[in-house]
């Protein structure tokens, strides 16, 4: 039952993802952020609810005839939750293994392993997004709805296809 609940939320979070990159290529890029659930995902931000159906549409159409990577973001909150923990994980490093150098050191040593931990963030967070937190196998869910719950968030509900 978990393990299933886990596969529908994976599997949302990439149709959620491949729907704003179809959103953001046909209407350019918005002020728009995601959130998978079980069964559909939300959609934060002024947005047509016609034309995110059509988006999500497309996508999920796009995904099932193999664009697969559709599934990757490297907007996701993945990848900022990566970059805020190697952030802190590498300055905290500097810190200790350059704890005798003088304070000019210190900050340049700091901001030196803080650019590394952002430019090693990317790769691994969608890395994670492709083995943990995303699906890009959409074969058997469809969208059924979307529901305009106030003026800046709408969900799109999905289901599994019965056989």
């Amino acid at each position: 039952m978990f393990s299933e609940w886990i596969n529908a939320t994976q599997t949302n979070h990439g149709l959620e993802h491949a729907t704003i990159a179809v959103f953001i290529e046909k209407y350019g890029m918005q002020t728009i952020a995601g959130r998978a659930s079980n069964d559909g995902f939300y959609v934060l931000g002024d947005v047509d609810t016609s034309l995110l159906l059509e988006c999500a549409k497309e996508a999920l159409h796009r995904m099932n005839n193999g664009k697969k990577e559709l599934a990757i973001s490297t907007y996701c909150g993945t990848n900022i939750l990566i970059t805020g923990a190697l952030t802190t994980i590498f300055t905290s490093l500097s810190g200790y293994f350059y704890k005798h150098s003088n304070w000019l050191e210190k900050i340049m040593n700091a901001l030196t392993w803080s650019v590394l931990a952002v430019v090693l963030s990317q790769p691994i967070g969608c890395w994670i997004q492709k083995v943990a937190t995303t699906n890009g196998k959409v074969e058997n869910i469809e969208i059924t709805s979307i529901d305009e719950i106030s003026p800046m968030l709408r969900k799109v509900h999905t289901q599994w296809k019965k056989y």
